[in-house]
C-alpha cells in the first residue's frame, strides 16, 4: 500500500457478500479468506496509485473508498465509488502487472486482503468461481460503456441527474423533506469530487445543482444532497 495501515487481527463483524466471488461456495469463501491480512484504512489514505505493483486484490469489508484515474493533463476523475462488499485491485487476478488508478478511502475503512495468484490458482479448479469473476468483470466494461454513451447522447443536466439517481439508488436512506417522503444520499461529496466524477467543473456543478434546487427536484446541506423528486430530477435527463 501507498500509505501504512493497521492490522486488526479478531475483527468482530459480519462479512458482506462479496459480487466478486459469486460461484463460490460459502465454505470456500470462509477458506479463502479466513485468516487473511485485514487492515484498517484512515481516511484520506492512499491504498495504491497507478504504476504500483499489482499483486493483491481488497475486499471492503466497511466504509467508502473512491477510484481516480489522472489524464496525462494532470485532471482527475473519480471513476468509482466504494463501499461495504465492493471488490478493487481484482485485474491483477487476471495478470494486470501494475495499477493503471489510484484508490483512496473516503472515510475510515476496513479491507480484506488476498493475494491475487492464490486467488487465481483456487479458482482454477472451480469453473463456477471464475465464471462469478469474469462476469463481475464485464458487468464494470458495461459501466464503463454507458458511462461513455452518456458523455455522447446527455448534455451535463442529464449525466448529473442519471448521477444523483444512481447514488440515491446505492446509498440513499429514505427521510422526510418539509413533510414529504424524500431520499438522502447519504454520501458527502463536495461540488470539485461530483464535478471529477463527470468530467465537468465545480463552478458547472454548483450551477447545474442550483438549477436542479430552484426547480424543486433536490435539497442540499453542506456535503449531502436529497432528491425530493424523483420525477421533476428525471425531466432533466434526456
Amino acid at each position: 500500500m501507498a500509505t501504512s495501515v493497521a492490522s486488526i487481527k479478531s475483527p468482530l463483524r459480519l462479512r458482506p457478500r462479496y459480487g466478486f466471488l459469486d460461484g463460490f461456495d460459502e465454505g470456500f469463501i470462509s477458506e479463502v479468506l479466513l485468516g487473511k491480512q485485514m487492515v484498517s484504512i484512515e481516511a484520506g489514505t492512499t491504498v495504491y496509485q497507478s504504476g504500483d505493483p499489482a499483486s493483491q486484490v481488497y475486499f471492503v469489508t466497511e466504509g467508502y473508498l473512491r477510484r481516480e484515474k489522472v489524464s496525462d493533463r494532470g485532471q482527475k476523475k473519480i471513476v468509482g465509488l466504494l463501499h461495504d462488499g465492493d471488490v478493487f485491485g481484482e485485474n491483477a487476478v487476471f495478470g494486470e502487472i501494475s495499477r493503471d488508478e489510484m484508490v483512496i478511502a473516503v472515510t475510515n475503512s476496513i479491507v480484506e486482503v488476498v493475494d491475487a495468484k492464490e486467488l487465481w490458482t483456487r479458482a482454477q479448479n472451480k469453473s463456477g468461481a471464475l465464471r462469478g469473476m469474469l462476469r463481475h468483470v464485464h458487468e464494470r466494461a458495461q459501466r464503463a460503456e454507458a458511462e461513455i454513451e452518456e458523455l455522447v447522447f446527455l448534455n451535463l443536466y442529464g449525466r448529473l441527474g442519471k448521477l444523483l439517481l444512481s447514488l440515491a439508488e446505492r446509498y440513499g436512506v429514505q427521510t422526510i423533506h418539509e413533510g414529504k417522503p424524500a431520499t438522502l444520499i447519504d454520501l458527502a461529496l463536495t461540488h470539485q469530487e461530483i464535478a471529477q466524477m463527470l468530467g465537468a467543473t465545480r463552478e458547472t456543478i454548483s450551477k447545474a445543482l442550483n438549477m436542479f434546487k430552484r426547480d424543486g427536484a433536490i435539497a442540499n446541506s453542506s456535503s449531502f444532497i436529497t432528491i425530493v423528486s424523483e420525477e421533476r430530477l428525471s425531466t432533466w435527463i434526456r
